[in-house]
């Protein structure tokens, strides 16, 4: 075998090829031990060794190349760390941490395997604290951070260079030094963000925040939401003074920064929740409100506005089925609380299986077929459908499949035969939870009528303004009038319910009546006043001269057909 090893090298590289080459070279054998061993065996084999044989050699030949690969690596690193010591030369220093750089961005814990961390880290801190030498101290900050990313379990080594980091963020001297400090902090508070904490890092890094990129700003921001995590209250005062800031950068336009932001208070009241005082400190008026506005800016699609809006009223105790509300019975179209016949939408696969939707999917394609649209735009598992009712299809916007749909009708035969036991028992059990709802009820009304009666006022779909209507009849069915008066002072209802009751749609019609029946019942010396002021009496005396008129004329046709037939 002595005529296939290959001539040894007469004019050897330089020293920076020479580096860079030994690193690549490492990387390289690393990836090809199959190739490497694949024609170690051909030539074996073409020398008479039996297969079978060198099966039970081929894992001490990867052993071998790993073991020489990792050998001179160490050899390597341990000149490169030579260089780094050179302390009378700064050429030599700066070659060095180049080829440090080189050496660790390409390799990992295998290639790397006892690589000398304990002995590069503090060199490497030495040449961070180079005032003088701007590129000295960035290739030493990206040397600490390709050995964190090479090597995870160095970063308890480098945590030593915790405090030059944030010297380095405190007094900036060069840019990206500064932000290459903040990269290498980042990946140390992952692990290591009470040291960070302790050291008040999180103040040092949001110090000169509006001076970086975006994409330091986002790691200082990062940082902060790290060291916020499991945050014991007695470290609050080391994150207190940053807290305004973070207020502030709830505004920002870039999510990723808003979101880190959010990451960070969240944590904050999770470990201080036990702890009402502190939570008082962090709850200061400008982060309440900026966190409002950054609640009422989230876009809703109508789809979700509808779902929002379901779920209010869900959440209310339901509306009693006699006196005043009966009348909801003859215009509520079907559904499966209020009928036994229950709607199914369906989808066909490819095989022609039929599935079904969601309930809540279900539910809003019933809702957008009822009020007579042409089509609807349905969301699920991250993909948007739109459902064609004329051709019944629906469509995959990303892809342009399209499936066939079916609307099903089913009769339970269990809601049948419970329907008759339900409805003797109905009104017994409502006078029971009636009062416990009332005062479990008054705190959400407080919260959300408002929201409510601006959803109600602003959105164009019928669908979406009938069931805001059901939920504000609900809300002010059941609350006191003491919580009404409060929660209408700053509404215009008597206004509104004039328009209601000069609408076209019946449903709305009705409702307006009914809510201000109880409005006044509950409030008769507000309401009498508002409701001739805003030209209601007029309304409801010209629906009653209306109904008047048309119920004659019905019984005018009614004899009339009679008497000739």
């Amino acid at each position: 075998m002595a005529e296939e090893q290959p001539p040894p090298c007469d004019n050897p590289a330089p020293s920076g090829i020479e580096g860079a080459g030994s690193v690549a070279g490492a990387g390289v054998d690393s990836e090809s031990d199959d190739s490497e061993v694949g024609r170690l065996q051909a030539l074996l084999e073409s020398r008479g060794l039996p297969p079978h044989l060198f099966g039970a050699l081929a894992p001490r030949m990867h052993h071998l190349l790993h073991r020489t690969i990792g050998t001179n690596t160490t050899s390597k690193a341990q000149q490169l760390l030579q260089g780094l010591q050179a302390t009378s030369d700064e050429g030599q220093q700066m070659q060095a941490v180049i080829e440090m750089c080189q050496m660790l961005v390409m390799g990992n814990e295998d290639t790397l395997a006892g690589f000398p961390v304990k002995q590069v880290v503090p060199a490497l801190i030495n040449l961070l604290g180079m005032e003088h030498n701007f590129d000295m101290m960035n290739h030493a900050c990206r040397a600490l951070t390709y050995m964190m990313e090479a090597l995870p379990r160095s970063s308890s080594v480098v945590l030593d260079a915790v405090p030059v980091f944030l010297d380095k963020l405190q007094a900036i001297q060069c840019m990206d030094v500064a932000e290459q400090s903040l990269t290498a902090l980042e990946m140390l508070s992952r692990r290591h963000s009470k040291a960070i904490l302790q050291a008040r890092g999180v103040w040092a890094c949001l110090m000169y925040l509006d001076f970086f990129s975006i994409n330091a700003q986002r790691a200082a921001l990062a940082i902060t939401a790290n060291c916020c995590h499991n945050l014991l209250p007695e470290e609050l005062p080391l994150v207190s003074q940053s807290l305004p800031l973070l207020a502030s950068r709830l505004t920002q336009q870039d999510q990723k920064s808003v979101e880190c932001v959010c990451s960070a208070l969240s944590r904050l009241v999770d470990s201080l929740q036990i702890d009402p005082p502190k939570l008082l400190q962090i709850a200061s008026p400008e982060l309440l409100t900026n966190l409002q506005q950054l609640i009422e800016l989230v876009g809703r699609s109508p789809q979700e506005v509808y779902e929002m809006t379901c779920l209010i009223g869900e959440l209310m105790p339901r509306l009693p089925q006699h006196t005043l509300f009966a009348v909801d019975a003859l215009l509520d179209r079907p559904s499966p609380r209020s009928s036994p016949d229950t709607v199914c939408w369906q989808w066909r696969d490819d095989m022609g299986v039929w599935h079904p939707y969601t309930p809540i999917d279900s539910r809003i394609i019933e809702a957008a077929h009822q009020t007579g649209e042409d089509e609807m735009s349905l969301s699920t598992l991250g993909r948007t459908y739109t459902v064609d009712f004329h051709s019944m299809q629906q469509i995959n916007e990303d892809t342009g499949t399209s499936r066939p749909v079916e609307r099903r009708i089913i009769r339970p035969q269990a809601l049948v035969q419970t329907t008759a036991t339900n409805n003797n028992t109905a009104s017994t059990q409502e006078n029971e939870i009636d009062a416990c709802l009332r005062d479990v009820a008054g705190p959400f009304i407080r919260s959300l009528f408002s929201v409510l009666y601006e959803v109600y006022s602003s959105s164009a779909g019928p669908a979406v303004r009938c069931k805001c209507l059901k939920a504000l009849l609900r809300m002010v069915y059941y609350a006191t009038p003491e919580l009404l008066k409060d929660v209408l002072k700053a509404q215009m209802v008597s206004s509104h319910l004039a328009g209601m009751m000069a609408s076209q749609d019946l449903r709305i019609v009705v409702s307006a009546l009914q809510m201000a029946e109880i409005l006044m019942q509950k409030l008769p010396d507000l309401f009498s006043i508002h409701f001739t002021r805003e030209g209601n009496l007029f309304l409801l005396i010209t629906l009653h001269y209306l109904s008047s008129i048309f119920l004659t004329e019905s019984i005018f046709y009614l004899i009339f057909f009679r008497s000739h037939s």
